[in-house]
């Protein structure tokens, strides 16, 4: 059988309430940011994640820019 417990605190969720590790939400078509080395399919599948979640049509591309660097931009 299991015992059942009484008046023990809820912690706190780290779920969406936590930082968010890219700014997605704050960007708008046309802006990038520079991604960490190595992080390149991280940064493409967490902004699809987190479009879909949000149940957003925002749509956003990973490449490399002039200087050869990864960035992400949000195009749609």
């Amino acid at each position: 059988m299991i015992e059942i417990d009484k008046n023990i605190s809820l912690p706190a969720s780290s779920g969406r309430g936590a930082k968010a590790k890219y700014p997605f939400g704050s960007m708008e078509i046309g802006d990038s940011f520079p991604i960490p080395e190595g992080k390149k399919m991280s940064v493409y599948l967490s902004s699809r994640s987190w479009a879909n979640s949000r149940k957003l049509l925002w749509k956003f591309s990973v490449r490399k820019d002039e200087a050869g660097a990864y960035r992400c931009w949000r195009v749609e």
